[in-house]
């Protein structure tokens, strides 16, 4: 299940990317995974997780929300923008990983 999302938009000079970040509550009861997916709009996604690798990793909710703070951070400091999701339809993205 979906703990958190968050979607961003870069479309500054010759970018339009985007990058979408997750905390997904883990298969581990109060543990949790910081999972994120970048590429160009429209085109196919790069997969990561908390390490940058394909290496799950349980945390607890507040590294993972540290964590996706910090990412979100990163990304806007790059260009990217919060893109509005009220419907958080984001969900269909992380339960298909």
């Amino acid at each position: 299940m979906i703990v958190k999302s968050v979607s961003l938009h870069n479309n500054t000079e010759k970018h339009d990317k985007v990058y979408y970040i997750q905390i997904v509550d883990g298969p581990t009861t109060g543990k949790y995974t910081v999972s994120f997916q970048y590429g160009a709009r429209g085109g196919k996604l790069t997969w990561g997780n908390r390490d940058g690798s394909w290496k799950k990793e349980d945390v607890s909710l507040w590294e993972a929300e540290t964590y996706f703070s910090k990412k979100k951070k990163e990304q806007i400091a790059k260009g990217y923008h919060v893109i509005p999701d009220p419907d958080n339809l984001l969900c269909l993205i992380a339960l298909s990983f």
